[in-house]
């Protein structure tokens, strides 16, 4: 397309000699693609549909190039490029939809026979769409009962032009049941008698080989012309009486969910940077203290919510919903026992502190942790399908409103509660919308097996994710118990700023690199190949940032801040430094999730804990100056294991790390400091 565009800025004509080639060789590129497609996954994808209409109580039928490859080849057409098949049009509901998005079927488009009446009035119905499974491109053509032994199917005759097309309606038989017909070896039903069909379809020598077969030239056909409605686009809707029923069915390229992925860590950093600037001059340090060492309990019980079984799902690519029904009954009872646990604990914790606020404030904070539990499964299937775009909107539509009440229940002054607020509305908006949104519901009951698979890979992952989430606490748990929350109020501020600007680049391909990596888990070449391009990428993000706010803190902090939090820059400037490396960790993380070597995770996590704890004893003695270098002490160390995980997964050597690394990062710092 660029060479198209290119062609005719410098006054070349659409048709011309460029134009034609150029498409022509997109066309070739795109056929031979699609053919292999066909070849590899085809068996797959009629499984996946059979599994789903018997899970949905449907039929369905092979039909056009797929029933004539099927009955002539027994397998697919060499020079077909998409399957056909056929179902009938009363079948296809809500419900049904939401099964076909459930086992892999992601919707394209959708295509309406329009007719206009004597009077003008214009009547529509839905003849055909077209879904994605995995790449493979899956034609469903909807049959009309036209008498008691004949159907109706409706296909539509490129080129478009205005929007317009024709289309040929195709008089075939209904058999009295499903006759089945082979195809590798396996059988898949047909409506009627396979050689009647295809008959009426291609003529009556349809079993001469024709390279140019097509159901569109046949003159077998009844052909009735008519006007075609053709809706491109991410959605498919249904007339229900007055009411339109979206719904989106289409799967988001890795590309796209790093776009996507990149609007929703910039929308939200602007977010909570602004709302971080009203909050900072409206309540004082020692509020976020008191919030920091409340938080310190609640990232604690996330922790079991997720139970690595969100992870587990994504890096499962033959997930049922027996495993997505047994990680949801998990997850809410987890949810139940961790809120339960926090609200008896609540008084003990805040003795313990010398802060008797705690114990209310936990106990609500913790609401958190329930809704959390609800959404678990939903977020995991949208990551794993990389529909970012969808948690996208679903995560600020939460944050928007969130920011603004607790921005007003700061300046009426709330305080504290204000902050605790913010996250239990944030989390309210999230999970109503992520169920409207998302077709997925629980259907089957808990299942052992499900559980015990699902368990293997997220239990190690969940010690993992344990000891780094308590270990992180330590600071604060330190800072809030022996030297104030005041303290603690700058330092917390400090790491959530540092935080954020390491999530706006860190996040932006971590959030797609699971599912995307997952794809190349069985070609160690082009794992290793993606993931290096995805570690560069990430540091090329980090890189500029860190450059700039670590000469510019001090400044920023003032202007944005007020000078009461100028104590907090020095420790910020510390902080950022570190942060350079957390991108070594973040891909490391992924990789070894997305070989399923998370045993390995956790016998990393040992080592490094022991390591950091000796940095934490030592930088404690020196206060949060002490705290700080420690922090960044323990993320260099981290990144130095994690090379070596790295090492021994892809072949991807220190050498080569550390110059993809530092090579990015001394270029930033001396442009920087110019």
């Amino acid at each position: 397309m660029r060479i198209q565009n290119l062609y005719y800025k410098l006054g070349g004509e659409k048709g011309g000699f460029l134009q034609t080639k150029w498409s022509g060789y997109i066309q070739k590129k795109t056929v031979k693609r699609n053919r292999k497609l066909l070849q590899d996954k085809g068996i797959c994808a009629l499984d996946a549909m059979s599994a789903a209409c018997k899970e949905a109580g449907v039929s369905f039928g092979m039909e056009f190039g797929t029933l004539l490859g099927a009955y002539r080849n027994q397998g697919f057409i060499p020079y077909d490029d998409d399957m056909d098949l056929t179902m009938w049009a009363e079948d296809c509901s809500r419900d049904f939809e939401n099964v076909l998005l459930k086992y892999g079927f992601y919707k394209k488009r959708a295509f309406y026979l329009v007719t206009v009446d004597s009077n003008g009035k214009r009547t529509r119905k839905l003849t055909e769409i077209a879904l994605d499974y995995d790449g493979l491109q899956v034609d469903i053509f909807f049959s009309f009962r036209k008498t008691e032994i004949t159907r109706s199917i409706f296909v539509y005759c490129p080129p478009v032009v205005n929007e317009k097309m024709t289309a040929r309606e195709f008089v075939l038989p209904i058999g009295l049941s499903p006759r089945l017909v082979t195809v590798r070896n396996k059988q898949y039903p047909a409506f009627a008698d396979p050689h009647k069909t295809l008959s009426l379809i291609y003529g009556e020598d349809f079993m001469i080989p024709r390279k140019n077969a097509s159901a569109t030239k046949s003159i077998q056909s009844n052909v009735i012309i008519h006007d075609m409605f053709v809706a491109y686009g991410e959605g498919f809707m249904l007339e229900c009486g007055c009411t339109l029923l979206f719904l989106s069915m289409k799967r988001t390229s890795g590309f796209v969910a790093v776009i996507w992925s990149l609007i929703e860590r910039l929308s939200s950093q602007v977010i909570s940077f602004l709302l971080g600037i009203v909050l900072a001059r409206l309540l004082s340090p020692s509020d976020y203290g008191i919030v920091g060492m409340t938080m310190i309990f609640i990232l604690l019980s996330n922790v079991f919510i997720e139970a690595g079984f969100a992870n587990a799902l994504i890096r499962k690519t033959n997930r049922t919903e027996q495993d997505l029904s047994t990680a949801f009954y998990f997850n809410v009872l987890i949810g139940i026992l961790a809120y339960c646990i926090l609200w008896i604990g609540s008084p003990f914790i805040a003795d313990w502190f010398k802060e008797p606020l705690l114990s209310l404030l936990i106990r609500i904070s913790g609401v958190n942790v329930l809704l959390n539990s609800l959404c678990i499964v939903q977020t995991a299937l949208l990551t794993a399908n990389l529909d970012i775009r969808r948690q996208t909107i679903i995560n600020l539509c939460g944050q928007i409103p969130a920011g603004l009440i607790t921005a007003i229940l700061a300046y009426n002054g709330l305080g504290v509660y204000a902050l605790v607020f913010q996250t239990i509305i944030a989390s309210c908006i999230r999970v109503i919308m992520l169920w409207l949104y998302t077709p997925w519901r629980p259907q089957e009951k808990f299942n052992r097996e499900s559980f015990l698979s699902l368990w293997n890979f997220g239990s190690k992952l969940l010690g993992a994710n344990l000891i780094g989430t308590a270990f992180n606490q330590v600071s604060s748990v330190l800072i809030g118990k022996y030297i104030g929350k005041s303290d603690l109020g700058y330092y917390s501020k400090a790491s959530n700023l540092c935080g954020n600007i390491d999530s706006v680049s860190s996040g932006v391909v971590q959030k797609v690199a699971l599912p995307m990596l997952s794809e190349f888990q069985k070609d160690k070449v082009l794992l290793s190949e993606k993931f290096r391009e995805m570690m560069r990428l990430l540091i090329m993000g980090m890189a500029p940032l860190i450059s700039f706010f670590c000469f510019t803190a001090s400044d920023i902090i003032v202007i944005l801040w007020t000078e009461k939090w100028i104590q907090c820059a020095f420790v910020f400037q510390i902080l950022i430094v570190g942060a350079a490396f957390n991108p070594i960790g973040h891909m490391s993380l992924s990789l070894m999730q997305t070989v399923g070597n998370s045993a390995l995770i956790l016998k990393l996590e040992v080592p490094k804990k022991i390591i950091y704890c000796i940095y934490l004893a030592i930088g404690f003695c020196y206060g949060l100056v002490g705290l700080a270098v420690a922090q960044v002490l323990i993320n260099i160390t981290g990144a130095l294991i994690n090379m070596w995980a790295t090492k021994r997964i892809v072949k991807y050597s220190y050498m080569r790390q550390i110059v993809d690394v530092l090579g990015y990062m001394v270029i930033a710092f001396i442009v920087a400091m110019v």
